[in-house]
């Protein structure tokens, strides 16, 4: 049981450093939403705004799920 902590540890840090990059995207997004579509008059920021999200959320998942199977086979 006391092996298990450092890979826990490790999937906490990567779960917050995920979550820190999600929250950063978030809020330049939001500060910089008017000034990008008033500049160049195009909403594909919006995509790339979305594809962020999700990749950060596969990230999360994907080490969630590793760590999950990892703590079923020990």
């Amino acid at each position: 049981m006391i092996s298990d902590i450092p890979i826990v540890m490790a999937v906490a840090v990567i779960t917050a450093f995920v979550a820190m990059t999600i929250i950063s995207a978030i809020f330049g997004y939001a500060r910089d939403r008017e000034s990008f579509e008033r500049e160049t008059g195009a909403s594909s920021r919006e995509f790339w705004f979305l594809l962020s999200l999700l990749v950060g959320i596969f990230l999360i998942l994907l080490s969630l799920f590793i760590t999950l199977i990892w703590s079923l086979f020990e």
